[in-house]
């Protein structure tokens, strides 16, 4: 096994020999896997999150991944430096993912919601009593205005993926949602 270099250390790091201890649970070779990769590790992540927040939670949930799954590493399949930089990515992308779901909802009920602005939109119960209510209205709508609304808002399509995926133009999908959100926004305003 070959040790790969650190720019910021003197000497070589022996990943191979580091991961293979960490997955007979050796806390000292985790500590020193931790120190010796955490710097770059956490630039990855915060390349592809751009919060150091959330750069920070992501990097402890890979942390925890490396310490349970460590055992998982093939070294023929690649460096062990470049596993721990896969799984970095996979988690920042996650992340992105789940933070742009979690928009488009939000986005989505200050739209149609009379009594969500902005500013409230972001505090969790009155955002999932206002996620139940949308539940409730969207029975009312016609079949395609809710498959669109479910696709771009819930499932997390783009609008092209959604067309694509209801065999229509993005056009003929622009309008369902539109009529669609209009009718929620009507829907949920005479109920207050």
């Amino acid at each position: 096994m070959t040790a790969e270099s650190d720019p910021d250390r003197d000497t070589p790091v022996d990943f191979a020999n580091l991961l293979a201890r960490v997955a007979d649970k050796d806390a000292q070779a985790f500590r020193e896997l931790h120190d010796a990769t955490r710097p770059r590790l956490f630039a990855l992540i915060y390349k592809v999150v751009r919060d150091v927040g959330y750069a920070e939670e992501t990097l402890q949930e890979v942390y925890l991944e490396i310490w349970m799954k460590a055992d998982t590493y093939r070294p023929e399949l690649g460096k062990p430096l470049s596993w721990l930089m896969m799984l970095c990515h996979r988690r920042a992308v996650d992340r992105v993912r789940s933070e742009e779901r979690l928009r488009r909802k939000t986005a989505l009920l200050a739209m149609i919601s009379c009594d969500v602005d902005a500013a409230s939109a972001d505090e969790p119960v009155l955002l999932r009593d206002e996620y139940q209510r949308l539940m409730r209205h969207l029975s009312a709508l016609t079949n395609l205005q809710r498959q669109s609304i479910n696709l771009v808002y819930f499932a997390d399509l783009t609008q092209r993926e959604a067309a694509k995926h209801l065999n229509i133009l993005v056009p003929a999908l622009k309008t369902r949602l539109r009529d669609g959100v209009l009718r929620l926004r009507t829907q949920m305003r005479s109920e207050v």
